[in-house]
């Protein structure tokens, strides 16, 4: 008889998918059957920037803070996201939340001390620096890692197919790439915002996290089992 539990099939690169099958696997308080098969690899890239001519670092995201040009350690880093925040602080930086998005990021610019720095990777939305350099904050820009498209693996390709998937999706680009894979109809995509939604285009039941943060997201699985 073929096994009716539910799969979750984890996309991000292995790290972030390792923790936070963990996590899941905490909340729940069971194992859970899963597959892992990162959609995209994170790839440095070398940027020598003088990180003293800032007076705030900008970041989106926790691979930022991995592979930034220099040690953030007492400077002050504004983020998009607490859990960004709160890996700014782990390294030794002054990590403050100024968004749960771009678009809050970008209301509460008023808050950053210029001239700053966005470092990010090659693939972004929102074009933050732009949009805060227009309120009035010097902002410069610099790329720090790629993130190079990756194929799923064949399991995770069959167990899109076995009407028991459960998709964490945590940006519209890996929504987009993992889509791009045929699906049952059954499958429970998990979209951290309504642009990662937007960019799914398989088939599929997409729900929507009620805030676009990981703990929202371990709630969408929680209720899945």
């Amino acid at each position: 008889m073929a096994d009716p539990k539910p799969v979750l099939i984890l996309t991000r690169p292995e790290p972030e998918a390792r923790a936070f099958l963990a996590d899941c696997e905490a909340r729940i308080g069971t194992d859970i059957a899963s597959v892992v098969s990162p959609i995209l690899e994170i790839v440095p890239i070398s940027a020598p920037v003088d990180l003293d001519r800032y007076e705030t670092v900008i970041v989106t995201s926790g691979n930022a803070i991995l592979h930034a040009p220099g040690p953030l350690s007492d400077r002050m880093v504004a983020t998009v996201g607490q859990r960004t925040a709160e890996l700014a602080a782990a390294s030794g930086a002054n990590g403050t939340c100024l968004g749960l998005t771009v678009d809050g990021f970008v209301e509460n610019a008023e808050l950053l001390k210029g001239p700053a720095i966005h470092i990010r990777g090659r693939h972004t939305r929102g074009a933050l620096a732009r949009r805060v350099s227009e309120k009035g904050v010097e902002v410069d820009e610099v790329v720090v890692y790629d993130q190079v498209d990756k194929p799923l693996s064949d399991t995770a390709r069959e167990a899109l197919l076995s009407g028991r998937a459960i998709v964490p999706v945590f940006s519209p680009r890996s929504a987009a790439l993992v889509s791009a894979n045929p699906a049952a109809p059954s499958t429970r995509v998990l979209a951290i915002s309504p642009a990662a939604a937007a960019t799914w285009a398989s088939d599929g039941q997409v729900q929507i996290a009620n805030q676009p943060d990981r703990d929202a997201m371990l709630d969408l699985v929680a209720d899945c089992f």
